[in-house]
């Protein structure tokens, strides 16, 4: 709760494919390298012109578990929903 209401929190990254686990043997997914791009088409969907952004991590440039690349500048965008409808 922020002020008294709700808070939704959310994540979001496009899965590129599907694979084998390079140490667990188990089906997973790869991603694409942007993880930020989902983030901006979210965004676009919603047409929120002007969001507003915070730092959560440090912009970060690895690999995950499974072994795929990415990159993030490390910001979530902020939105408040009532407002989309207006």
């Amino acid at each position: 709760m922020v002020g008294g209401l709700p808070v939704w929190v959310a994540t979001a990254r496009f899965d590129r494919g599907i694979g084998i686990g390079t140490k667990s043997g188990l089906p997973t997914h790869h991603i694409v390298p942007d993880v930020d791009a989902e983030r901006a088409y979210i965004l676009q969907s919603l047409q929120v012109a002007q969001p507003h952004f915070v730092r959560v991590v440090d912009a970060q440039l690895g690999h995950n578990a499974t072994g795929d690349g990415f990159f993030t500048d490390g910001q979530a965008a902020v939105l408040n929903l009532e407002s989309l409808n207006q």
